[in-house]
């Protein structure tokens, strides 16, 4: 895990030296760097938008070794409470197919994202990662932890491209029904703005674990996700995509995995989500 902390510090120092560098006469500057400055605004001016923020989704996984598959129904909340800090929920339901039950909590969390003070100069951002992540009781598909997550976030803009590089530790609360020990994560996220209401993504999440699957067994992988998003209107967007991981874990069911954070790792999924802001 070491290797990834030190590839996100190195995108974290040198956020100052992000910025392009023109070596051609003014003129030419101008006209070349109209488009960037056409959607560096274009970004601004969705940031600062809309306030609260919500929205729906399926996502589905599917295990071809097992026949098995598990649908998972996603709620998102979000809003900017004030300047500089955003306060995010989401919370999720779901069961196996096959099984001619209803749905069950999954777990909750509370996710906070603060602004370091003057991170936004040259388009580049850091900010704090703090929050909670809460059990999904006895009976639910979700673990029984009441975790905490603290890390960092840089994302720094190209013109119509936007990447983001973030790392975050898992403080994991007391359980009685799983065997997970340790968790770190480390994303890189890419989306290119097609149009002002097409945008294509790319979410590569580095994942280290101990205990995912068996007590004191490292487990690590990568999740790759590509989406697409489309804005049907001036308040409502479409999200489409896809999760695929690197490495897949030995389960014995789809129903008995808890931790669907990380479902990438027992299935392939592909996932839907309506968006609406206020």
């Amino acid at each position: 895990m070491n290797k990834y902390l030190f590839f996100v510090l190195i995108i974290f120092f040198s956020n100052s030296a992000f910025s392009l560098v023109n070596y051609s006469k003014k003129s030419s500057a101008i006209r070349s760097n109209q488009g960037v400055v056409k959607t560096q605004n274009l970004i601004s001016s969705r940031r600062s938008h809309p306030s609260v923020f919500f929205d729906v989704g399926k996502e589905t996984v599917s295990n071809r070794s097992l026949s098995e598959k598990f649908d998972l129904y996603k709620l998102h909340l979000g809003s900017f409470v004030i300047p500089g800090i955003g306060l995010y929920f989401k919370t999720e339901f779901g069961k196996e197919q096959s099984q001619d039950t209803s749905l069950s909590l999954g777990n909750s969390e509370i996710i906070s994202i603060i602004d370091w003070m003057g991170s936004h100069k040259d388009g580049a951002r850091l900010s704090v990662i703090a929050g909670a992540i809460f059990s999904g009781g006895d009976d639910g598909i979700g673990h029984d932890r009441n975790d905490q997550v603290l890390g960092l976030m840089t994302s720094k803009s190209f013109g119509r491209l936007v990447s983001t590089a973030s790392f975050s530790h898992y403080f994991l609360g007391k359980t009685d029904q799983t065997s997970l020990e340790a968790m770190n994560k480390v994303g890189l996220k890419f989306n290119y703005i097609f149009q002002a209401n097409i945008k294509m993504g790319m979410d590569i999440n580095f994942y280290n674990t101990t205990g995912l699957i068996k007590s004191g067994e490292e487990f690590s992988f990568v999740e790759y996700s590509p989406s697409m998003s489309v804005g049907l209107s001036s308040f409502t967007n479409l999200k489409i995509g896809a999760k695929y991981s690197s490495r897949k874990a030995d389960v014995s069911s789809l129903s008995s995995f808890s931790q669907w954070d990380l479902g990438s790792c027992v299935g392939n999924s592909i996932y839907a989500s309506l968006g609406f802001s206020i």
